[in-house]
């Protein structure tokens, strides 16, 4: 991706910064009052975001105050056709800095012009070697453009105050990358802020898991999986496939990870940010799975186009479509490459296939010892589909992705990993955490002396992961989009 070089975020969540940061942050935010925590919040955000680029700061506050300009009116007089402007707006700010190249790629059968030519031109006429992909773009895109859609279908009860507004749109815990909010998750919050202490502790409860979801697994495998990938024509099929499981695996405690500690981090603050996964590798069919990873986007997707397509309410063949459609533009979202749009269109069929054979059926159909077993096959199942899909997501490209499917499929020769126990651990770890997420209740710990406790030994298990496996210099995967 043409991200510019400097895609690295300074006070990404595991690192020194952040943690000096957040606690100004805290100690100043629950210090004025309330009124002008909103503010506060707004502007501690674009000191975070600024951090990565001050340029792409001053970028975004004129979007930000073009989406404003526009949702006032879209209040005063709820015109398709000013809706249908911001949409554009919005989309063609997206298309020109994520997607452009991905586009000029397309042009040299056709046309003398490439993405070499176009940055040598842009170097000779505008002084810059090539367009940097913002940070955050695809997630603030998303949550602007659902704004004025629920503004326009009178959603919003009334209009947010610009502070409000900008709070909403910048706030740093989730901005860079998600979930993405809607209003009904956060404005309604903004006036009643009060310190909370079972906010408190679950917020440190879920920095520490997030912390070790992202240092312990996620980095460390990291490394561990680089040379597959690299190289998938060097090593067997077993090898490849094992990579392919370890990848999965990483993403979600990555993604996870930064969900968690972008939650705790709210909580913090008094302030809830949905749930952006609900144990995705417990699910039994893909169907559920991604109703279960990554739900914020997928909610989005069903709500703004799944939905408005006709979603399942028309003919099966148009439902499948509407489907297919949906989950295509979901690999789109993630980014500007034939992988990423091959792997939304896997997904979808695979949904496609599952609804043809088996419409909406459960496992609650099934008893006992059959459900059992349905149980189980479906957690494999759904298992190894995810898996196979990682390689289109984290191959290096289109003809990498093709070489290690290949070997897999032709159950080829080549060197053998030695890494079989390590990814081995590294699933049963996943599939624990998947099961803590999905069962996990606060109240065990109702009564501040247990609160304490458990959040003493929570930092201490952290300050123990944190040493034992120091942090690399890994960025989150999903602030690439």
């Amino acid at each position: 991706p043409h991200s510019g070089g400097r895609q690295f975020l300074p006070m990404r969540f595991t690192t020194i910064y952040y943690l000096f940061f957040f606690a100004l942050v805290f100690l100043a935010y629950w210090a004025l009052p309330r009124r002008y925590r909103p503010a506060f919040v707004f502007a501690a955000s674009l000191v975070f975001y600024a951090a990565w680029s001050w340029k792409f700061s001053i970028h975004l506050l004129i979007i930000l105050a073009i989406n404003y300009f526009f949702l006032k009116r879209i209040f005063e007089g709820r015109s398709r056709q000013l809706l249908t402007i911001i949409i554009a707006l919005n989309v063609a700010n997206l298309f020109v800095f994520k997607y452009f190249y991905f586009f000029l790629e397309t042009l040299p059968s056709f046309a003398n012009v490439s993405s070499a030519s176009f940055n040598v031109w842009l170097l000779n006429n505008a002084g810059i070697d090539q367009i940097t992909l913002p940070l955050a773009i695809s997630f603030y895109t998303f949550q602007l453009i659902g704004l004025q859609v629920d503004a326009y279908r009178g959603n919003i009860p009334e209009r947010p105050t610009p502070v409000q507004y900008l709070m909403f749109s910048m706030y740093f815990p989730h901005f860079v990358a998600g979930p993405i909010m809607r209003h009904s998750d956060f404005f309604h919050q903004i006036d009643k802020i009060t310190p909370d202490s079972r906010k408190t502790f679950e917020g440190l409860f879920l920095i520490a898991g997030g912390l070790i979801k992202k240092i312990a697994i996620a980095d460390n495998v990291d490394s561990v999986l680089r040379p597959v990938f690299a190289n998938p024509d060097q090593f067997d099929a077993s090898t490849n496939f094992l990579a392919a499981l370890g990848y999965a695996l990483r993403i979600y405690c990555d993604f996870s990870g930064y969900t968690d500690i972008a939650r705790g981090s709210s909580k913090l603050l008094g302030l809830e940010i949905p749930e952006n996964f609900k144990a995705p590798f417990l699910s039994k069919t893909v169907a559920e799975f991604w109703t279960r990873w990554h739900i914020t986007l997928m909610m989005w997707l069903r709500d703004y186009i799944y939905i408005p397509l006709g979603g399942s309410r028309r003919s099966p063949l148009r439902n499948l479509f509407n489907l297919n459609l949906t989950m295509l533009l979901s690999g789109i979202w993630h980014g500007a490459n034939y992988t990423f749009t091959l792997w939304g269109l896997y997904n979808g069929i695979i949904v496609s296939i599952e609804r043809f054979l088996f419409g909406k059926q459960t496992e609650e159909q099934a008893h006992g010892w059959k459900r059992a077993v349905t149980l189980v096959f479906g957690i494999v199942y759904v298992q190894v589909m995810f898996s196979l899909g990682m390689v289109l997501f984290n191959a290096h490209s289109f003809s990498h992705a093709m070489a290690m499917y290949g070997q897999m499929f032709t159950l080829a020769g080549g060197k053998h990993w030695n890494q079989d126990t390590y990814i081995l651990h590294i699933l049963i770890m996943v599939y624990l955490l998947n099961v803590v997420q999905l069962k996990a209740r606060w109240e065990w710990v109702e009564g501040p002396w247990k609160r304490y406790a458990v959040s003493a030994l929570a930092g201490l298990l952290v300050m123990f992961v944190l040493g034992a496996y120091p942090p690399g210099t890994s960025d989150f995967i999903y602030f690439q989009f």
